[in-house]
């Protein structure tokens, strides 16, 4: 089982979270002709070493990390050097988890931080991936601005964000919203099961 980082977004203004641990490493651009996705277990796919599909591209991670340029198709940069920061979008995995929702089925779940180099925002990405006949299915794709927060429960998980008043300014949220997730073994998927506004922390 894969020890994932525990590290949060932190929110701007009064939505904070945490960063438990940050392990730096090398940043690697997107490459050109990127592997297929395909897998025989859940458990055997490493997200922090391989290839996520990105807005219709592939985006190879190393070490958890991977950068992008605007406009521009994947190995089309050749300046691009993420090493240095030099790249328009850092992108970082900071959650990697087995889900086991009922026995004998298992999910990742994976959050990928999103920092703008070249410009303002940030996002948090949710994707929860499942191995179905040798290949890598998408089950969920989410984009939260200025990231979110994953706790595991016992029925399914939550997810927490920022969320803003009609007053409130771009930059600062201040609630926080968290989405509750529960596994319908009907449908054999975790559904939204209820959306809870909260006050910010202080």
């Amino acid at each position: 089982m894969p020890k994932p980082l525990a590290c949060y977004t932190t929110f701007r203004a009064s939505y904070r979270l945490v960063a438990i641990s940050l392990v730096m490493a090398p940043l690697f651009c997107r490459a050109a002709n990127a592997p297929k996705a395909g897998c025989s277990s859940i458990t055997n796919v490493d997200i922090q070493n391989g290839v996520v599909d990105w807005s219709g591209a592939k985006l190879v991670f190393k070490h958890g990390w991977a950068c992008t340029s605007e406009g521009l198709l994947p190995g089309q940069d050749p300046a691009c050097d993420c090493a240095t920061g030099k790249c328009d979008w850092k992108m970082r995995v900071s959650e990697d988890q087995l889900l086991s929702p009922e026995p004998g089925r298992q999910l990742r779940l994976s959050i990928i931080e999103e920092d703008h180099l070249t410009g303002s925002g940030a996002w948090g990405r949710v994707l929860l991936y499942e191995c179905r006949n040798h290949q890598l299915k998408k089950m969920m794709d989410q984009r939260y601005l200025y990231g979110v927060h994953f706790t595991p429960t016992r029925a399914g998980f939550n997810l927490e964000s920022g969320y803003w008043l009609p007053t409130d300014a771009r930059c600062c949220p201040s609630r926080r919203q968290q989405e509750r997730f529960r596994w319908d073994s009907a449908k054999h998927k975790y559904t939204l099961s209820r959306r809870v506004v909260l006050k910010s922390h202080a």
